[in-house]
């Protein structure tokens, strides 16, 4: 199983990261590999509607319903059995699924999106603050007693990354529901006294944000900041993106589709799905009276049009349990352990580098 596991992101252009795994990348130029998903074991099976336990369950109802009507009601079958009906309802009813569908996508890009603006807000904000956040000149006002020291510099740098991390964090665990400043503190980004000023407040993450826009006021007061007229607005604007940006993030993942669509469009699904077993149905009953090849050639065609309309339709309305809320722990939400590792890892860096490469 392990050299399966090591040997199949090469062959399948799957890769699957961190602990519980998600669905890093894909190669889109492997999608040929689309009968993959249904070996249980493959590690594409835990990034498709597959590893939902309702699909099966609709699948099995589906199947113990057809087989029912077929082999013990033969005459429901006739009654239901409207070819037109079915085919101008599947029409109508294909188009819904689809609009469904890409109502879906377009939110779930739309969430990718408000976090591209919460991770390049947090990432500039450490560049302006590594860079002109430094001892004043000679030619510049000295700064206020206790605040030349260039280890007190050192330590609002850090803090401000620091807050600018953690900012990016609880907004990512809020949007997941599954705030844990417990685990802040263990990765030493809280401390006891900033946990406890953040464990009852309504929004977290703009209580940090307040703490940043206060760093500025003292970094300004202080002339701790080169080309104030230029960067502190930056920062400022920076510190908005990064609200906005969690703001917009709360909204996507608190609004859904509307009911009253969603509610229509599953009983459309349903009834066309109802209406399709019920032809299979007839044609199981008919197969019952026949003998030998052509009893199993119709049986086979029979089960295997119950798993893929189930699939298929069911598959398709599951989608929004997937795409709902993308910063969740499903297997094919955002790698956001992956994504806070490079941004954690890129801020620390800038904070390494020297003054200028010759003082390297």
């Amino acid at each position: 199983m392990e050299t399966f596991l090591r040997v199949w992101p090469k062959v399948s252009g799957v890769t699957l990261e961190g602990s519980p795994p998600r669905l890093v990348r894909y190669l889109a130029s492997h999608a040929h590999f689309m009968c993959v998903p249904l070996i249980p074991w493959s590690p594409w099976y835990s990034g498709t509607v597959l590893m939902t336990a309702f699909l099966w369950v609709q699948l099995a109802l589906w199947l113990l319903y057809t087989c029912l009507v077929g082999y013990l009601n033969s005459g429901a079958a006739d009654v239901l059995r409207k070819g037109p009906a079915v085919l101008e309802l599947q029409g109508v009813v294909t188009f819904l699924v689809g609009l469904y569908v890409s109502l879906v996508v377009a939110r779930w890009w739309r969430c990718r999106e408000c976090y591209q603006e919460l991770h390049s807000g947090a990432s500039h904000l450490t560049l302006l603050v590594a860079t002109f956040v430094a001892h004043p000149e000679p030619s510049v006002t000295p700064a206020p007693t206790g605040k030349e020291d260039p280890a007190i510099v050192r330590q609002f740098q850090e803090n401000m990354v620091r807050y600018a991390l953690v900012a990016h964090e609880l907004a990512v665990e809020q949007a997941g529901q599954r705030l844990n400043l417990e685990a802040l503190v263990k990765r030493e980004l809280l401390t006891r006294e900033e946990k406890r000023l953040l464990w009852k407040a309504p929004s977290a993450v703009l209580v940090v944000l307040s703490w940043l826009a206060r760093h500025l006021h003292y970094l300004a007061d202080g002339g701790l900041v080169r080309c104030p007229a230029v960067v502190l607005p930056q920062m400022h604007k920076d510190l908005a993106q990064m609200r906005a940006a969690a703001e917009k993030i709360f909204m996507h993942i608190n609004t859904q589709i509307p009911f009253c669509y969603v509610q229509l469009l599953g009983f459309a699904v349903h009834l066309t799905l109802f209406l399709k077993m019920s032809n299979l149905a007839k044609i199981i009953h008919d197969s019952s009276l026949m003998h030998g090849s052509d009893l199993s050639s119709r049986l086979f065609w029979a089960l295997l049009m119950i798993l893929s309309w189930t699939l298929f339709y069911d598959g398709l309305l599951l989608m929004q349990y997937f795409f709902e809320n993308p910063f969740g722990l499903s297997p094919c939400h955002f790698p956001l352990e992956q994504w806070s590792d490079r941004l954690s890892a890129a801020m620390a860096a800038l904070l390494m580098q020297p003054d200028s490469p010759s003082d390297a």
